[in-house]
């Protein structure tokens, strides 16, 4: 939400995690030209959470480093994606990958997304990525062009 996507592509975002349907979802950071400078992007490793549910693991304790509900981990990557965003006055696109079997063509009509086009990167990029620990099946990560 705080990177002003529209209500209903939240919404949908929300549909296909909770139907297990999504497994990545990725901002990027578009120039002026087309071309992606850096990216946001979160992954969910959904047999590792069908594993954790299945060993009785349905909930996590949440520490005082989590701000209502938000760790303190994504917390900071948004903060220095949105700062790179702002300083570079680039623009965000959003999309989402599918898991493993999911049938792309239905998934797409339930949730209202289109297939996508591949971004182009302006140059080579660094970036990093981490997972929560209390939350192990996500990971969340950015990349920014060299």
């Amino acid at each position: 939400m705080r990177v002003g996507l529209a209500k209903f592509t939240i919404d949908a975002i929300m549909k296909g995690i909770n139907k297990k349907w999504i497994a990545e979802i990725s901002l990027y950071g578009m120039n002026g030209q087309g071309l992606c400078a850096g990216e946001l992007y979160v992954k969910i490793d959904w047999q590792r959470n069908t594993f954790h549910l299945a060993a009785g693991k349905d909930s996590i304790l949440l520490d005082q480093s989590w701000n209502d509900g938000v760790s303190v981990e994504v917390e900071k990557t948004l903060a220095l994606f949105l700062d790179f965003l702002s300083a570079e006055g680039l623009t965000i696109k959003c999309t989402t990958r599918y898991a493993t079997g999911v049938d792309r063509t239905y998934a797409n009509s339930v949730l209202g997304f289109s297939r996508g086009q591949k971004v182009t990167w302006v140059s080579g990029t660094v970036g990093t990525a981490m997972t929560i620990p209390e939350l192990d099946e996500f990971t969340i990560g950015v990349k920014f062009s060299q």
